[in-house]
């Protein structure tokens, strides 16, 4: 779907429309407007929570004081920032374990009929001066958009993911990956029901066995691209444990006008590695249409599709049906990846730091050595 926070959207359509579809929607909205927030995902959330308020019977008051805020001047978009703006206050004591009290309850409800459209541009004013401007008012395009995203404990910086790029563009192999095809090709290893170690899934990001000397000239290089990779495995982990969604990590367009060619492809090379029979079962039901949109962006199943060049709007659904469908996968393999860590022979603990690797052990780079005569020596 396509959102726009200036536009209501259908009721029903909004409702029928899975949640985390709804969220990659209000993403793509701020990230077409250019939207500056510090929290980029926080502030989806916030928005998504308010829609909802917006649609749901039990939730009058909540109309009402929207229609207020529209009649004092305010436009869709900051009405919406100002309700979210009360709104946070709940979830933050939620966050912190607050107890949900008839009282709180009062006190959300008044802090309602209390807001005005003075009272929050008075606010949102503060705000730019020093505080969070998540729920201020509406912000201006920013210089450079990716740099505002908000970074994880362990997430890759704008500056990783240059030094990531160059590495991979390095390679001379025809089959080694590219930045894009890399976060797909993660992705699928993610998701998968079965673990596939690093010194499996490496030599398919080099294109082959061992990555040219020219490019590892040193050990601490080495290890160095080692731990990006590893990070940006945990950090999509990340992503996906505390929001529910991961938007893929594209290139612009190509001339055909699709998305994340590269991301799907990838994603595909990380399926077959997998070799798991449980995907062929999920790309073929009938309820995961969008995860069949990543073969099909991937060219696997029309490889002269789209006939003809796609528009900008169809090219940011192809888009966020990527990242739903990715996002259903791991949902729906969950339960096997579970069981495989009670039985300890998961990924449990390596998903959440990087795969301990013993100083006899093969090194995960692919190398044939022992860690400890590889990238072991610069540890």
């Amino acid at each position: 779907m396509r959102y726009n926070a200036d536009i209501a959207p259908d009721p029903h359509a909004w409702l029928e429309t899975d949640e985390a579809d709804r969220l990659i929607a209000i993403e793509a909205f701020h990230a077409r407007v250019r939207d500056r927030s510090p929290s980029p995902r926080l502030h989806a959330l916030i928005h998504l929570v308010v829609e909802n308020q917006l649609v749901m019977p039990d939730q009058e008051d909540v109309r009402e004081t929207f229609a207020r805020l529209r009649n004092e001047g305010l436009d869709r978009h900051e009405a919406l920032h100002a309700l979210g703006s009360v709104l946070a206050e709940q979830l933050l004591d939620i966050a912190k374990g607050t107890p949900r009290t008839s009282e709180a309850t009062a006190q959300y409800h008044a802090q309602l009929t209390a807001l005005s459209a003075a009272h929050w541009h008075a606010a949102a004013g503060a705000d730019s001066e020093g505080g969070d401007p998540d729920l201020g008012s509406k912000q201006g395009p920013a210089p450079n958009p990716g740099a505002q995203r908000g970074v994880a404990a362990g997430a890759l910086l704008e500056a990783e993911l240059d030094r990531l790029a160059v590495f991979l563009s390095g390679l001379k192999n025809p089959d080694a990956m590219s930045l894009e095809a890399l976060d797909g090709f993660l992705c699928a290893l993610i998701a998968a029901p079965n673990f596939v170690p690093p010194s499996e899934y490496l030599r398919v990001i080099w294109g082959a066995e061992v990555p040219d000397e020219s490019v590892f000239s040193n050990l601490e290089k080495a290890s160095e691209l080692l731990q990006l990779i590893m990070r940006r495995w945990n950090s999509i982990i990340g992503e996906l444990d505390k929001t529910s969604v991961y938007l893929p990590l594209v290139q612009e367009p190509d001339e055909r006008g699709v998305s994340g060619r590269a991301w799907a492809r990838g994603f595909m090379r990380g399926v077959r590695l997998s070799g798991s029979a449980g995907w062929a079962e999920l790309f073929t039901a009938e309820s995961e249409g969008s995860l069949l949109v990543i073969p099909i962006v991937a060219g696997e199943v029309d490889p002269a599709w789209p006939p003809r060049r796609l528009s900008t709007e169809k090219g940011e659904e192809l888009l966020a049906n990527l990242a739903a469908g990715f996002a259903r996968a791991y949902r729906h393999f969950a339960p096997l990846r579970q069981a495989a860590a009670d039985a300890g022979h998961g990924r449990a603990t390596y998903r959440r730091s990087a795969p301990k690797v013993g100083r006899n052990d093969p090194c995960p780079c692919g190398s044939g050595k022992m860690f400890k005569h590889c990238c072991g020596l610069s540890a």
